[in-house]
């Protein structure tokens, strides 16, 4: 072998290589990462419901550097079955062809 030869990239481990997915290798796969992402958002939502409530009653607004408690909702909507139900409207005012929307918290991941 020559000094200004390139060395070649070792082959890819078989483990790591793709595979060509079968029909039912699709299916079975797409049944099981749903049932399993169905049970872990059951788990996630016990999980927020206990943080927001700590964060409510202590006023916490992240824990642990990892999660943040932020604010949701309270905008302005139109509502869509008043306005097809008004039109041709002049005006949008709250309450009347325009309703807020409901506030909360949720949770959001820090990087």
């Amino acid at each position: 072998m020559s000094a200004t030869a390139t060395k070649r990239k070792p082959p890819t481990p078989k483990a790591l290589q793709p595979k060509k997915l079968t029909l039912r290798g699709a299916a079975d796969q797409w049944l099981e990462t749903t049932l399993a992402i169905e049970g872990l958002k059951e788990l996630q939502k016990e999980a927020a419901k206990r943080l927001l409530d700590h964060a409510a009653q202590s006023g916490k607004r992240t824990f642990f550097d990892q999660i943040a408690v932020k604010s949701t909702g309270g905008n302005l909507v139109v509502d869509t079955e008043a306005v097809r139900g008004a039109l041709p409207a002049e005006r949008f005012v709250e309450g009347d062809l325009m309703k807020r929307q409901k506030s909360g918290r949720t949770l959001e991941r820090l990087k």
